[in-house]
């Protein structure tokens, strides 16, 4: 998802499905889109912009049994709450999204203005929400990459996060992991955005979306295959 459609168009009527709080604060395209050297999706289209509270909104993808499900996609935050939790803005959900939310990502600063990212499983409120040191900075465009894991058994699913201002061609090591495994399992399907609490809600610009199954389909541009016609025998 690369918004390559107008500025002000709401997403809503280009492939999303509003889940909370349909027409309040509608999510709409903003202009220009996001960059990040390297990564697929920069540059192209425009971006969501996420702030305050309102519509929440999710998209469907090929709902996954097995293996694991990457969510890639840049995002540039200019501000977040001075909160133990901060906001979440984006995360996976089944199809239908439900309320079984997982991989919840967080923003949340610093009384200097450095921001942290969150992540947990399912859960809202500490001490169950694991959050990185205050390292990143506001204004800057980050990669993120959440994935999901899906392993044999109940509810023993883990939810890992890459937080990176390059793109690596391999899967790095993880920036964080979820701390709340036991939360229920599910099988992904949807991706959200999501506007909270107008108090907690980070402000947000999200662009270049992409799901797969593997690192390098969500962060790699794909290579089209060329047909090379020969004349082996010289015959024309």
């Amino acid at each position: 998802e690369d918004f390559t459609y107008a500025a002000g168009s709401l997403l809503t009527s280009n492939g999303w499905t509003a889940h909370s709080a349909g027409g309040t604060n509608a999510i709409v395209t903003s202009a220009p889109g996001l960059t990040l050297a390297g990564y697929p999706g920069s540059g192209v289209g425009n971006a969501v912009s996420l702030a305050l509270s309102g519509e929440d909104d999710n998209r469907t993808f090929a709902v996954q049994s097995s293996g694991t499900v990457y969510a890639a996609f840049m995002v540039n935050a200019s501000d977040a709450a001075v909160d133990p939790i901060g906001g979440y803005f984006f995360h996976f959900g089944p199809d239908p999204v439900g309320t079984a939310f997982r991989g919840r990502i967080f923003i949340k600063k610093d009384a200097s203005n450095n921001i942290a990212f969150g992540l947990s499983k399912a859960a809202t409120a500490d001490p169950n929400v694991a959050f990185t040191p205050f390292s990143y900075s506001l204004n800057t465009t980050y990669l993120v990459v959440l994935k999901y894991s899906i392993v044999d058994g109940a509810t023993n699913d883990t939810v890992d996060l890459f937080v990176s201002t390059t793109t690596p061609g391999t899967e790095p090591s993880v920036t964080l992991s979820a701390i709340d495994v036991s939360a229920t399992d599910i099988n992904p399907g949807t991706v959200s955005l999501r506007q909270g609490s107008a108090t907690t809600s980070p402000t947000v610009q999200v662009d270049g979306i992409r799901v797969g199954t593997t690192w390098a389909e969500v962060t790699q541009s794909s290579v089209a295959n060329v047909q090379h016609v020969v004349d082996y025998d010289g015959d024309g």
